[in-house]
């Protein structure tokens, strides 16, 4: 089978300017959202132990609603469930901010919910649609892009929810977010009709590689996903734990930060391997992205109370996100028919969403037990990972390589 047409160089040059910010605003909408909920809520004399219901439930709903914006892109494409997503998105801020009793908050939840299931997989699917085989290096680049930006809008929005709350109080807050929403709604109008002026007039070419084993290999990675994001949770309240809500205020920023900055790195090196045709296998950067991940929940095990310990373990496992998360989500979605990518997508979305309320409850549930949960997923992670190192190279010859090869 031939390979993919050439670069259609305008719609990428589209999506890597507009989709950051369009996945900016929503990200830094909602970790604003978040942060100014338990104040809405002691303002309309609801108690603040609503919150954590209130936040539970929208992360059950946010995990698996994904699945609804996987089908919706199947009939319509990604664009479309992009842009209804960010305008329910809006709509719920609004519903919430305007709310006041009970009932009107939880429709407010549960329309955020759903906009929130339409947008997310749709936006990274966008992020892939024009960059399969065989341009691995560049389609990581722009996830890596895209998960700087996701960072970047959470460390942001703590300190202006702070401010907006102290100033004009928390209705402004939601009211914020909406509009942030809102006008990355109009960003992705923008996106959606530019990549239909520039859409290619000929048929599509059948695909190069094995859908198949794609499929297979995607399965895999999601599945790798399980104990990665149960690690990425349990390191997380073990820290809490270690450092306390005084402490935890300047920890909680290591780990964005090292995210951030080592995107800044990696940015330049995948743009350097593209432009040379150097190719470097998705699967065998997840594989020392998942050790290292692994390796930096030790010193949490070895003091569990010490702050540094938080902190260090907080700073490496940035690192690793940066290896695993945006590489395995590219090549999870990457190469899978278009039609399919969407849906793909929100397969990864289910996984790291449920797996965190699940892993959260047992550690609540079993407090004395956190740290013998932290060491065995921190051994199976590991462990993954060093089997996947040995094997990237022939997986991905055999999983990745264009169906003309043979």
């Amino acid at each position: 089978m031939p390979d993919r047409p050439p670069l259609n160089l305008w719609r990428v040059v589209l999506a890597l300017a507009l989709l950051p910010v369009v996945l900016g605003l929503d990200r830094w909408a909602y970790w604003l959202s978040r942060s100014v909920l338990w104040l809405h809520l002691r303002d309309i004399g609801l108690p603040i132990s609503t919150t954590g219901s209130l936040m539970t439930t929208q992360a059950t709903l946010n995990a698996f609603l994904v699945v609804a914006g996987g089908l919706v892109a199947l009939g319509t494409g990604p664009v479309i469930p992009l842009v209804v997503g960010l305008v329910l998105s809006a709509l719920g801020y609004l519903v919430i901010a305007g709310g006041q009793s009970p009932g009107a908050v939880w429709l407010g939840i549960g329309v955020l919910a759903m906009g929130q299931g339409l947008a997310k997989p749709a936006c990274f699917a966008i992020a892939a649609a024009e960059l399969g085989h065989p341009r691995e290096q560049l389609r990581a680049l722009a996830f890596v892009l895209l998960y700087a930006v996701l960072n970047a809008s959470a460390l942001s929005s703590g300190s202006t929810a702070g401010l907006l709350a102290t100033t004009f109080g928390a209705r402004a807050g939601f009211a914020s977010a909406a509009g942030a929403t809102g006008l990355g709604a109009l960003f992705a109008i923008a996106l959606g009709v530019a990549w239909l002026l520039t859409r290619r007039s000929e048929p599509a070419p059948p695909e190069p590689l094995r859908t198949g084993r794609v499929l297979l290999g995607a399965a895999g990675l999601v599945a790798l996903g399980a104990p990665y994001s149960a690690l990425l949770t349990v390191v997380s309240s073990t820290s809490f734990s270690a450092t306390g809500s005084t402490s935890m205020a300047w920890v909680t920023v290591v780990n964005p930060g090292m995210v951030i900055a080592t995107s800044l790195l990696v940015i330049p090196i995948l743009t350097l391997l593209h432009l040379r045709g150097v190719a470097l296998p998705a699967l065998l950067v997840v594989a020392v992205g998942l050790c290292l991940a692994a390796l930096a929940a030790v010193p949490l095990m070895l003091a569990r109370s010490s702050v540094a310990a938080a902190a260090i373990s907080e700073g490496a496992l940035g690192v690793a996100e940066v290896l695993v998360g945006p590489f395995a989500m590219a090549r999870v979605v990457g190469d899978v028919p278009r039609r399919f990518q969407t849906l793909v997508m929100s397969g990864w979305f289910v996984v790291s969403g449920a797996v965190p309320i699940a892993t959260s409850f047992v550690t609540r549930s079993f407090p004395k037990a956190e740290l013998i949960v932290l060491a065995l997923v921190a051994l199976g992670v590991f462990v993954a990972g060093a089997v996947l190192l040995f094997t990237a190279k022939a997986l991905s010859a055999w999983l990745y390589a264009p169906a003309a090869a043979d």
